[in-house]
């Protein structure tokens, strides 16, 4: 809103008075009626840029913590203090990146898989085309022209078609980059202009065009040399022993000669490509549909204080106790400072331990001597399973070993940054109350005490069958109980998808999407290939003909070719294509801090 309408609101709590007062004297002095303020937010520039925001956060620290000193004890008893949740640029360009790069990893690959079943598909269509200059070529080779001559006249028609049709491509692509920007970033840039970014763009056309100029030059110019006669292959031999002269015929045209091997190794490319993609995004989508995967396996849950404490444990404990819940847990939710980083933490306070989190590596952590990491800030800070690391919060600091690699509950207090996919700590109940000890000796008050007045996080597990709408509407007032100041929590009643998923899943028909274009590209490309393949042939078809085959074996011989071809690539590309799958996927969720457990769909297969 503008200042002018804010301004009637707005208030400073003035320095806390020398003089004894209750608490409640204390809150009407500090917090006035008609005062909206509980944070103030203050914009910063910074001389020296990224690099000069250390020291000034430093300074404010230190003077924050200069004046929490000089609170009364009644108030540090209370946890009121003042508190510096800062929120630097840097971060946030980082933090954007990190939500939007699984996406573009995701498309990036079901790109590269595009354009290898494609480029199969290519090579086999210029090896075809350029076939029928053979005999024009062995002539040429005759009247003494060099090779590099027969190579470029025959390739260079080839090129203008594969010139044309990248033109093509490239034009298409460039009136389709208004589509994107994808999933979030579409928020910050709602009416993006066309573009074509040169380092997309380059590498996508420039490989294609590199290979199909060398086949097209180096395959057709090698038509026109004299050719020892091919061996037959170990498939063409058990097919003869069989027979049958249709499936002799169909398998020996199906395997023999440089042609042949192309179309087979374009055919196993393209399901290769396929597939994998299949089992990619059958992976993808069982993740994205799977909370519990992505560190949200409660079926409701609500927060209290924004994030930063406030919840009784005690009302709680009596709200939930009844037969629709089979367990509850509470949280304290924060940010600790490791290896010199700000990492935010989700910390056991009641029952929490007992709701599982995913596990990617090593075990859960418990007492007051273990810490789990995420993987992802495990791998940014350069921690392992068994290393000792140091944890310092605003309350003290302790020291303990890496325990495990977790996917911590996408959770956190407002305006500051929070846990999820690979990030945060998970910290037991009694390691955060050592942490905690100094700064609970010095208000005067029980380590455990002062821990529970940082519990704001609440998740419930509900009995099979029960709706976690009506469930959390049926507790109606008794919700307020649950804060100390008497506000009704923040109730979650669906999962709470990290930025990372909710990225991905704006864009999962994409990768759908792409895979079906690449298979009619594939089963036209099939059709077309087996086509022409039977068309090379018909010398021979005609021969057999006269020979005194009948129709039924000349149409049995070319089936048999056919099916050559396609058992080849299935039988080739089908194990390859679960196997790629597999093997990105899993790269895809170390990439995510997940585990990278992989399912292959024998539906989708």
């Amino acid at each position: 809103m503008s200042q002018d309408l804010a301004a009637p609101y707005l208030c400073s709590a003035p320095s806390v008075p020398g003089d004894p007062m209750t608490l409640d004297q204390l809150a009407e002095r500090m917090y006035p009626p008609g005062c909206s303020v509980t944070y103030e937010t203050f914009s910063l520039r910074v001389e020296g840029g990224d690099d000069g925001v250390g020291a000034v956060l430093a300074s404010i620290a230190s003077r924050f913590e200069e004046e929490s000193g000089r609170l009364p004890e009644m108030l540090v008893g209370q946890d009121v203090r003042y508190y510096m949740v800062p929120s630097v640029t840097a971060d946030e360009r980082e933090r954007i990146d990190r939500s939007l790069g699984p996406s573009v990893t995701a498309l990036r690959l079901f790109g590269v898989a595009a354009m290898g079943a494609s480029l199969g598909l290519a090579v086999l269509a210029v090896i075809r085309l350029a076939r029928p200059a053979g005999a024009q070529a062995r002539v040429w080779w005759q009247l003494g022209v060099t090779r590099a001559q027969r190579a470029a006249a025959i390739a260079m028609p080839l090129a203008g078609c594969a010139m044309a049709g990248v033109a093509g491509a490239v034009l298409v692509a460039w009136l389709a980059s208004g589509v994107g920007p994808v999933a979030s970033a579409r928020a910050v840039d709602p009416e993006p202009s066309l573009s074509l970014p040169g380092s997309v763009v380059l590498p996508a056309v420039g490989v294609p065009v590199l290979v199909l100029l060398a086949v097209a030059a180096f395959g057709s110019a090698n038509m026109t040399e004299r050719v020892a006669p091919s061996r037959r292959s170990q498939l063409a031999r058990t097919a003869a022993r069989t027979g049958n002269v249709p499936l002799t015929l169909g398998v020996r045209a199906a395997v023999r000669g440089g042609v042949a091997v192309a179309l087979l190794g374009a055919m196993v490319t393209a399901v290769i490509s396929v597939l994998g993609s299949a089992v990619f995004s059958t992976n993808l989508a069982g993740v994205i549909e799977t909370p519990a995967r992505f560190g949200w396996s409660y079926d409701a849950a609500a927060i209290t204080g924004g994030g930063y404490g406030d919840a009784v444990v005690d009302a709680v404990a009596g709200t939930l106790d009844r037969p629709e819940v089979d367990r509850w847990g509470i949280a304290a939710l924060g940010a600790a400072t490791v290896e010199g980083e700000a990492v935010p933490f989700v910390a056991h306070r009641v029952g929490f331990d007992d709701l599982p989190l995913p596990l990617v590596e090593g075990a859960m952590p418990a007492g007051e001597e273990q810490v789990a990491v995420g993987a992802l800030t495990a791998e940014r800070l350069g921690l392992a399973v068994g290393d000792t690391v140091t944890v310092s919060t605003s309350y003290g600091s302790h020291t303990g070993r890496v325990s495990g690699l977790v996917v911590p509950p996408p959770v956190g207090p407002i305006l500051t940054d929070r846990a999820g996919l690979g990030a945060g700590l998970v910290l037991p109940a009694p390691f955060l109350e050592r942490a905690m000890a100094p700064a609970a000796e010095q208000a005067g008050i029980d380590a455990t005490a002062l821990a529970d007045q940082l519990a704001s996080f609440i998740a419930i597990d509900l009995a099979p069958g029960v709706d976690p709408d009506e469930f959390m509407t049926a507790l109606g007032d008794d919700l307020k109980a649950w804060d100390t100041l008497g506000y009704r929590p923040f109730v979650y009643t669906d999962a709470v998808r990290p930025a990372q998923i909710a990225d991905i899943a704006d864009t999962r028909s994409a990768p759908v999407l792409l895979a079906a274009v690449v298979s009619a590209a594939m089963a036209v490309g099939l059709i077309v290939a087996i086509r022409a393949a039977a068309r090379s042939r018909r010398r021979e078809l005609a021969l057999l003909r006269v020979l005194g085959a009948t129709g039924g074996q000349i149409r049995a011989t070319l089936r048999w070719q056919a099916l050559t071809i396609v058992g080849v690539g299935l039988a080739f590309g089908v194990p390859l294509g679960i196997a790629l799958g597999r093997v990105t996927w899993r790269a895809f969720a170390e990439g995510l801090g997940i585990p990278p457990e992989s399912m292959v769909s024998s539906t989708w297969t």
